[in-house]
């Protein structure tokens, strides 16, 4: 059977996408800034100080765990990650016994960074490091700039009004789509009603119903969101942000704890319902930036393609071999068998040197 790419085609986007269009913005560059502490951020000196001893501290012991099993030494996800779930465990909020043990391995260098800080737990302290390592990323995306001239794709993608529907589903934090779509006058739906957010706060279900034929839906949130009650999330422009709530501006970090938030977090929770039912309306999804460690969004992919057999995806990577091989389990140990059916069909270039005629080709490919 022959796909037909005049229906409704999703597009997943991840911060490949936005290194493309700017260097200084991969994982292991952020990390080494927020471990310099090289950038401004709003916080009290003292909290900076304390934050970068703590990081420094976990890191050891995260790069030694990682050190006999790959050849990768942890992130900034990594430590935020290690970091809520000490948090987690000692708030018992989600009980671990095995992060005791790990506590007191470094207790000892910890105990003067509580004690400088007049702190009684090592959760006040993990909280203003969970706040540091935010504030580092919304500062960094904030003030980048990017080449859009490098995504020519995405607008030669949409240019093309064969396609009906079309549904971004973008993990990255910054603004960089939205630019492009506002620059370029194109309308888009966006979860707050349009673009500047100005009929109210954010209704995820407008996704569903939406008339508009392009819905541009940020899995992790954003960093111009920001929560003004317990279940109303605004689009903010201003420099500062609303501090009331700790998760402010609204954004997804880490790696593991991102399954948490899919489930216990209000907006997370709509988001991934919304993720779930708008790739079920599609069966031809194009991948470009993600790096597929979202266990999340990985475990909805495999459900995905195995729901029905003409769905596929279309994976835009320069090494889509070494991407296959470090991708998570799920998505790893069925790689091999999808592009043998032509259900994964990879393109091994970076998104900047492809082009939308060519994705056509592939997405008309046939399936076995």
């Amino acid at each position: 059977m022959i796909s037909n790419y005049q229906n409704e085609i999703g597009f997943l986007l991840g911060a490949g996408i936005s290194t493309a269009c700017n260097p200084l913005l991969t994982t292991d560059v952020l990390t080494h800034k927020i471990l310099s502490g090289s950038e401004t951020t709003n916080m009290d000196e003292r909290y900076v100080s304390s934050s970068l001893e703590f990081l420094k501290r976990i890191k050891v012991e995260i790069d030694q765990y990682y050190s006999n099993i790959t050849n990768r030494l942890s992130n900034y996800e990594d430590l935020y990650y290690v970091t809520s779930q000490i948090e987690d465990s000692e708030t018992f909020n989600f009980d671990n016994p095995v992060v005791k043990s790990f506590i007191e391995k470094i207790s000892k260098d910890i105990k003067p960074l509580l004690e400088s800080l007049n702190f009684n737990k090592i959760e006040q302290l993990t909280k203003v490091v969970r706040r540091y390592i935010r504030n580092n990323i919304w500062f960094i995306l904030r003030d980048s700039h990017y080449d859009t001239t490098k995504l020519q794709f995405i607008l030669d993608f949409i240019d093309d009004k064969k396609i009906s529907k079309i549904i971004i589903f973008s993990l990255n934090h910054d603004l960089l789509i939205e630019n492009i779509l506002e620059q370029h006058n194109i309308d888009y739906e966006n979860g707050f009603g349009n673009r500047k957010g100005k009929l109210g706060h954010f209704y995820p279900s407008r996704y569903l119903y939406s008339k508009q034929r392009i819905r541009f839906v940020k899995l992790h949130g954003s960093i111009n969101w920001q929560r003004y009650s317990h279940e109303k999330i605004e689009l903010f422009e201003s420099s500062k942000y609303n501090s009331t709530y700790e998760d402010n501006p609204v954004f997804l970090i880490g790696t593991f704890n991102k399954m948490f938030d899919y489930t216990n977090n209000d907006i997370f929770l709509q988001l991934y319902h919304i993720f779930y039912t708008l790739l079920n309306r599609i069966k031809t999804l194009i991948i470009s930036g993600y790096s597929f460690s979202d266990k999340g969004i990985n475990t909805r992919l495999y459900i995905w393609m195995g729901s029905n057999p003409e769905n596929k995806i279309i994976i835009i990577h320069p090494n889509c071999d070494g991407l296959k091989n470090s991708a998570r389990g799920i998505i790893s140990i069925n790689c091999d068998d999808w592009e043998e059916k032509k259900k994964l069909i990879p393109i091994s270039k970076g998104i900047e040197r492809t082009t939308w005629e060519k994705v056509k080709e592939k997405i008309l490919t046939k399936q076995q």
